[in-house]
């Protein structure tokens, strides 16, 4: 209940931030804004692992990499801004760069996956209430009945006794 509630908070926090960031009533370090995005490329990378954990019906997959990319996803924003290090302007940029880029893309992959299973889970559903209605309804005795019927027009009643009668003879040795 509670960690819902933080990273609740955490969210709208990092929402002021940007804000604040973006008309530049606060100014952030690019090593800051380069935690960032590495956290969040880590975030994405759990959420693909909580898609495969999903779909595998096991909850307790990859759990203890789940809980080290926490730490580290954690990690990265909180200590990276603060490392003492004379970081090259043009690399984090590209750090930066190349992890948001990831990030989306990442994102995109998970969706189009979490789309597909909602799509295929939805005509299963579709088919299996059409099939349901259809097995109890006039229309699927009248299908029946025709298949019955039809089945006894073409079946050749003399020739299929003979054949029930012989087949019966030879299995019991007469």
């Amino acid at each position: 209940m509670y960690l819902a509630q933080i990273t609740k908070y955490m969210a709208v926090s990092l929402l002021i931030l940007s804000f604040l960031n973006y008309f530049e009533l606060l100014v952030l370090p690019t090593a800051y804004l380069m935690g960032f995005a590495l956290s969040a490329l880590t975030f994405t990378f759990i959420d693909l692992l909580d898609y495969n954990v999903a779909q595998s019906n096991d909850p307790f997959k990859f759990r203890r990499l789940k809980d080290f990319l926490y730490f580290i996803a954690v990690s990265f924003f909180m200590v990276i801004p603060f490392l003492n290090i004379k970081w090259v302007q043009s690399v984090i940029e590209n750090v930066n760069d190349m992890t948001v880029l990831l990030s989306v893309s990442i994102i995109f992959y998970v969706n189009s996956l979490k789309h597909k299973k909602m799509v295929s889970e939805q005509l299963e559903r579709i088919i299996s209430t059409y099939i349901q209605d259809f097995l109890g309804s006039d229309e699927h005795k009248r299908v029946v009945e025709e298949a019955v019927q039809d089945s006894i027009k073409k079946m050749n009643i003399k020739e299929t006794t003979l054949a029930a009668i012989q087949e019966y003879k030879n299995s019991h040795g007469e």
